[in-house]
């Protein structure tokens, strides 16, 4: 529903060089990636879950951490996939962004990847915090670190010496809009 929403508030942006549509194509890449990272906040509740299953499995010297983790991600790989697949092919069609060959994998993948990116963000807070309700508080003080260093709101060389030196460097969300 968000693909539809950004496509048509953005639809068909003309090519060419005015300062209106740089800031549409910017503020448009820039929402792309809040919606891939935002939208896993939704998944912190069952990730707490999954949490209380792992404590439950590995004292009972079921399994490990890395059979644990990697059960998980057979099954968010491909959801990610597809609704990373969907929302990127209504946008970047729907908005006109370049149609040169190639240009739609390249978005499609750093989106991709920003999610994973954003899922990790989740399940590291979900794995340790002590409680469900500090994971979700903790959650949107991470993901606003990596928006306020992603380079879109505050210009990166205006920050004062001592933010700039290692800020931008811990915000995956600077390096996916930067690819963008």
């Amino acid at each position: 529903m968000l693909g539809l929403f950004y496509g048509s508030l953005y639809y068909q942006m003309h090519n060419g060089i005015s300062s209106s549509l740089y800031t549409n194509r910017m503020a448009l890449l820039f929402y792309c990636l809040m919606f891939i990272m935002f939208g896993h906040m939704q998944n912190m509740p069952q990730l707490f879950k999954e949490r209380l299953l792992f404590y439950r499995e590995r004292g009972a010297c079921a399994y490990g951490a890395v059979p644990f983790w990697i059960s998980c991600w057979f099954f968010y790989i491909p959801l990610l996939f597809f609704n990373v697949l969907v929302f990127s092919l209504l946008v970047y069609y729907m908005t006109g962004l370049n149609p040169a060959p190639g240009r739609f994998g390249f978005f499609f993948c750093v989106l991709y990847l920003c999610s994973c990116s954003g899922l990790f963000m989740c399940q590291l807070l979900a794995h340790t915090a002590p409680s469900a309700m500090t994971a979700m508080t903790l959650l949107p003080i991470s993901f606003f670190l990596c928006i306020g260093f992603s380079g879109f709101i505050v210009y990166i060389p205006e920050l004062s010496v001592w933010l700039r030196s290692w800020g931008p460097y811990i915000s995956y969300m600077r390096w996916g809009y930067q690819a963008l």
